[in-house]
């Protein structure tokens, strides 16, 4: 870690490359980047770190997913009274489930075919295994290698 400070716009990507090229920084020579998806944070990075790759944290990324689950199912929820108080079902995690709730749950996925709600709960949650499975070789690769030079 190179930098915190406060603020959430583009204003707070330009006090880092400030602060770094006054500590001799290159931002041209920074590589990797991670930050929210708020649209000011990827303006910033963008306009001040030209070579860097951007990466969006786990958190932000299933909280994007989760609210496209969220608007599916308020959509088909007008034709589908089935639908009604699943909200807090589909957006928690599965593996912090109930086992009632998974019987729930598990009753929706049975009607992938029918009901676009289970399959964008299906593909959040693959998302969601995707990156715990990336997180998890990444861990064993610094493990494995060591921390970066």
């Amino acid at each position: 870690m190179l930098f915190v400070t406060e603020g959430k716009d583009a204003e707070t990507i330009n006090a880092f490359a400030e602060n770094f090229t006054a500590q001799d920084g290159d931002l041209e020579a920074v590589e990797s980047t991670s930050i929210d998806m708020s649209p000011a944070f990827i303006k910033g990075v963008t306009g001040h770190l030209p070579n860097t790759r951007i990466t969006f944290d786990k958190v932000h990324v299933i909280a994007r997913a989760s609210t496209a689950v969220d608007k599916t199912r308020r959509i088909e929820q007008k034709a589908d009274s089935s639908l009604k108080g699943l909200c807090w079902k589909l957006l928690r995690d599965r593996a912090s489930l109930t086992p009632n709730v998974r019987i729930d749950l598990d009753a929706l996925v049975a009607q992938v075919t029918t009901k676009r709600t289970t399959r964008a709960w299906l593909y959040k949650e693959q998302l969601r295994e995707i990156l715990e499975a990336s997180r998890s070789m990444s861990s064993a690769i610094c493990s494995r290698d060591g921390p970066p030079t």
